[in-house]
């Protein structure tokens, strides 16, 4: 397990590099400090683990900073 003061410090670096809304397949690009590749998120999406809450513009998966978050927190926290 990940040291709350560590995981607080990631949660805040993603927190300030992500803007509210933004597309799965630009996550490391906007957040080099983000845990997981957004191929590792593709596949979290399809097995129904990714982030809660999330949407579709054409063909792109959209993501809320939020709802983001709370996975980084609640996966780092095991």
């Amino acid at each position: 397990m990940i040291d709350s003061q560590l995981i607080e410090k990631i949660i805040a670096a993603v927190g300030r590099e992500l803007p509210e809304i933004f597309p799965r397949h630009k996550i490391n690009k906007l957040s080099p400090s983000f845990p997981w590749a957004k191929g590792t998120m593709q596949n979290r999406d399809s097995e129904g683990t990714g982030v809660k809450e999330r949407f579709m513009i054409g063909k792109h998966v959209f993501y809320t900073r939020d709802s983001t978050l709370d996975l980084v927190r609640q996966e780092l926290s095991k």
